[in-house]
């Protein structure tokens, strides 16, 4: 009954009917076995029935775990999605208030550079994780049973990570905290390299993040 509640709670679609029917056979079985006309007992038969029985249930269980686990991978993905779209409108709403405000001008290298970091951490972000998902290497865990509200809710937030990432390691980059190259020259195809790569690794970015802490504490 506890893996059925679960089943239905969580899955959805086929594999939540092929789940159900598999449970349904064998609680079907396990009661045609107790309501049998001959009653008579057979100890070694009944331990039989109930080591097929166990056995069946963790199979069963095995199969909603894996279910779940694809279920939650599909609700993240176009959880995260649903954040690129919004970091797109974010963007463009930004650049036509800063135009309106400011008189933004889409030709300054400058302003190619920053927007050119906030796409490429966005889009850095989303492939990092479609990476480890497709990947048999790397481990890409979720909690499929925290709600498919929730899991779209935290993947739309990834790529939000990604161009905030990728925004301060511009502004870094800007303020001469580090270098990426030695002797670099500035060039939008360096700061969307860099972006990518802050979207996509946050352990990359935490070592920015930390040399630039130093050095603003005067540690270096």
């Amino acid at each position: 009954e506890t893996l059925g509640v679960r089943v239905r709670e969580v899955l959805g679609g086929t594999s939540e009917r092929i789940a159900m029917q598999w449970i349904l056979a064998i609680a079907g079985h396990l009661l045609g076995f107790v309501d049998r006309e001959q009653r008579a007992k057979d100890r070694r038969q009944e331990q039989r029935l109930v080591a097929r029985k166990r056995n069946e249930l963790a199979k069963v269980e095995a199969y909603y775990h894996r279910a779940g686990e694809k279920l939650g991978r599909i609700v993240y993905f176009w959880g995260m999605m649903s954040g690129i779209v919004a970091v797109a409108i974010v963007g463009a709403l930004v650049a036509l208030l800063l135009w309106a405000t400011t008189g933004l001008d889409p030709n300054d290298s400058t302003t190619q550079y920053l927007f050119a970091s906030y796409t490429m951490g966005a889009v850095g972000a989303l492939v990092s994780v479609v990476t480890r998902m497709t990947s048999s290497k790397s481990k890409f865990d979720l909690d499929f049973e925290v709600g498919r509200r929730q899991l779209h809710r935290l993947g739309s937030f990834r790529p939000v990570i990604g161009a905030v990432s990728a925004l301060v390691v511009f502004f870094a980059m800007k303020a001469d905290l580090f270098q990426v190259l030695p002797d670099q020259q500035e060039s939008i195809y360096l700061y969307a390299v860099v972006a990518f790569v802050a979207g996509f690794s946050e352990r990359w970015a935490d070592v920015i993040f930390g040399r630039a802490e130093r050095l603003l504490g005067g540690e270096e």
